[in-house]
């Protein structure tokens, strides 16, 4: 047998030492603080979203970045943002449209899942929504 294990192995290794409701303890407590993140991202985006829609700033860039299944859309004036797809291939989708056509912020609500900012293009005829991860600082 070689000297390493297979991760699946090295799972069950991870767990055995404990109870499963400590397990179940450990996982309510990371879903209160992935919750309470997303509420702060929610504070702390409104602002920028709400002007970004009201004053129609169009995206002009679609970057992807290291973060989690996550790009970086740059407007127009300066803002960046951290977005998410709800499928895969819909950042790609937006980066593509982003080259071609003006594409604007139409307008963007809050869910359990978090804040969703919605890109129109083609005068609204088209338009898909994006999960907001978070705020970026211009380089």
């Amino acid at each position: 047998m070689a000297w390493w294990s297979s991760p699946r192995r090295s799972r069950r290794h991870l767990h055995a030492g404990f109870d499963p409701s400590d397990l179940a303890e450990l996982e309510a407590a990371f879903a209160a603080v992935e919750a309470e993140q997303v509420r702060g991202q929610v504070v702390q985006a409104a602002p920028v979203l709400r002007r970004l829609v009201s004053r129609r700033v169009p995206a002009r860039a679609v970057e992807p970045v290291p973060e989690r299944r996550a790009v970086r859309v740059r407007f127009a004036d300066g803002t960046q943002l951290f977005v998410r797809g709800r499928t895969p291939g819909d950042a790609g989708v937006l980066a593509s449209v982003v080259r071609q056509y003006r594409v604007l912020p139409a307008d963007y609500r809050t869910d359990d899942a978090g804040t969703h900012l919605v890109f129109d293009w083609f005068d609204g005829r088209r338009h898909m929504s994006l999960l907001v991860t978070g705020l970026d600082q211009p380089d």
